[in-house]
């Protein structure tokens, strides 16, 4: 989930991040919050995520688990 100004993110906009690499999309949104398909390494980082108008931090939901991951790029 993304906390920011979902107005200014179209649809399937791509994200990267700093690199910068794609790391996902944008799939749905309404009001302030929208819901992106991401990387689990992305979605993990708390780090922020840019597309062409806007950046954005991820945040996971409380009750969301995802799967243990090793970075390779830490």
């Amino acid at each position: 989930m993304f906390d920011g100004l979902m107005r200014l993110i179209k649809l399937n906009t791509p994200f990267t991040n700093k690199s910068p690499s794609y790391v996902g999309e944008m799939r749905s949104h309404r009001k302030e919050y929208g819901l992106a398909l991401l990387r689990i390494d992305a979605a993990k980082s708390g780090k922020a995520l840019h597309s062409e108008n806007a950046t954005l931090t991820p945040s996971l939901p409380k009750w969301m688990v995802l799967p243990q991951t090793r970075l390779l790029l830490d």
